[in-house]
């Protein structure tokens, strides 16, 4: 799970390209030869016009270049809202993405973030995936707010909070629900994992096998035995480098997190790819289900509207979201799919906790909650729900017996000029921060030896 982009700004360009995959993505005006590869080209498609109410300016998609962003684009819970534009009728314009970004970035731009995309040439690894695997076009976020929510909705099924702000309320996770099914699972992270937000799992993220560096993902493959089902978890949970944490000495955060280069991603993505897919022992790829997917939209544009209804709850004093948030990119990358395959029935992120139980629980759900969730009408519409086991269903004569190769991707090594930040500025960093505060004030022995690069935090 990656951080904080839409669907049409990394993969609409998929129905634009030659050759196109039919995703439901950006799609030029009727007779249109403009050539949508060049950066900075605009696709004047009134049906993804975004007016800007503070000028009466007219803005529309356009070709992005990968380059730090000017900032962060706003995707709290009040700037999806004006992102979403729901109208009193329950319809959902999609067209508030440039004022939600003015209200929160007062400079004027003729080419505001939010409204550009990529294309292949930016994002070669999603391109490889959507070419040689599964894409899903209707994958939403849980809710329509920032990353705690969605990530605890992903994690659980159920959240106690509508926004980011500092250490998350404690709730059961999917690793408690692991463990009480007695699952072998682990974690790899490429620097702190998201789930030091909760201080019960302290002394275990320092100690416990299961949670590892993501450089040990390599070996551990490698090592895997065909003929023993112990000798590799049956569910493995993948994190980048978080933009927010104070840890990435040794190479820059690749979690896509604006104001990040996309490339960083990419690179990841590419190492997670190679790192499950060595051609000296194919024991895990034999077996592979892998989903890659993005936590929120980060207040890129989308033209899908979200799924509505879908009420889900948020914590005491919080108002009930009402739908899912916008569509983010995801994949199915496994031998049992069929290359530049769309799958267009509807999921979210907790559509991988119902493949778990179906999985590994037969005849069991994964909670009564979900079970509620993704019974309801938003869901439902439309093309209907979708289910990942759906997505493996559709089996080839055989599974594919070699993983296809991998594009390179070349990322430019800047360096760091510091281990970390200073101070957190954002509620992401400030979550991170109130973490590792508390590790440090409760186990700093334990911190210092797994994590050194904190040994300067305490100041």
């Amino acid at each position: 799970m990656l951080e904080n982009r839409s669907f049409d700004h990394m993969l609409g360009y998929l129905s634009l390209s030659s050759p196109t995959i039919n995703v439901d993505g950006l799609r030029a005006p009727h007779g249109s030869a403009t050539d949508y590869r060049t950066p900075l080209t605009v696709l004047e498609n009134d049906s993804y016009l975004n007016v800007s109410s503070a000028d009466g300016a007219l803005h529309y998609p356009f070709h992005l270049s990968d380059n730090p962003l000017t900032s962060d684009v706003p995707h709290d819970r009040h700037s999806a809202g004006t992102q979403l534009a729901r109208q009193p009728d329950g319809r959902y314009l999609m067209n508030g993405f440039v004022d939600a970004y003015y209200n929160y970035l007062p400079t004027r731009m003729t080419l505001p973030d939010p409204m550009g995309f990529f294309t292949a040439a930016e994002v070669p690894m999603m391109d490889f995936f959507a070419r040689n695997f599964v894409v899903l076009d209707r994958w939403f976020t849980p809710v329509p707010s920032d990353s705690q929510p969605n990530r605890l909705l992903a994690f659980g099924a159920e959240t106690n909070t509508d926004k980011t702000s500092g250490m998350p309320p404690d709730q059961d996770l999917v690793l408690d629900w692991l463990t009480r099914n007695n699952v072998d699972w682990r974690v790899y992270s490429d620097d702190l994992s998201f789930f030091v937000a909760f201080p019960r799992l302290w002394f275990d993220i320092l100690t416990s096998s299961r949670f590892c560096k993501f450089s040990r993902l390599s070996s551990d493959v490698l090592a895997a035995d065909p003929a023993s089902r112990n000798s590799f978890p049956q569910v493995i949970f993948i994190e980048p480098s978080f933009l927010d944490s104070p840890i990435h000495p040794d190479h820059e955060p690749n979690d896509d997190h604006p104001p990040l280069e996309v490339k960083l991603g990419e690179d990841f993505l590419r190492r997670v790819y190679q790192a499950l897919t060595p051609a000296s022992n194919l024991t895990i790829w034999n077996h592979l289900v892998l989903v890659v997917h993005f936590d929120e939209h980060g207040g890129f544009y989308d033209h899908v509207p979200p799924l509505f209804p879908v009420n889900q709850s948020s914590g005491t004093g919080n108002q009930p979201f009402v739908s899912t948030g916008p569509r983010v990119p995801a994949f199915v990358i496994s031998p049992f799919v069929d290359a530049a395959h769309v799958y267009s029935k509807n999921l979210d992120h907790t559509s991988i906790l119902e493949f778990l139980a179906e999985w590994l629980t037969p005849g069991t759900p994964y909670s009564p909650s979900l079970r509620v969730r993704l019974a309801q009408p938003g869901f439902t519409a439309g093309n209907g729900r979708g289910k990942i086991s759906d997505v493996l269903s559709h089996r080839l004569k055989a599974p594919r017996a070699k993983p296809p190769k991998p594009p390179a991707v070349a990322v430019s090594s800047r360096g760091r000029t510091m281990a970390g930040k200073n101070r957190p500025h954002t509620p992401g960093e400030l979550t991170f921060d109130q973490a590792v505060r508390g590790m440090l004030a409760k186990y700093p022995e334990k911190v210092l030896a797994k994590y050194p690069h904190l040994r300067w935090w305490k100041g």
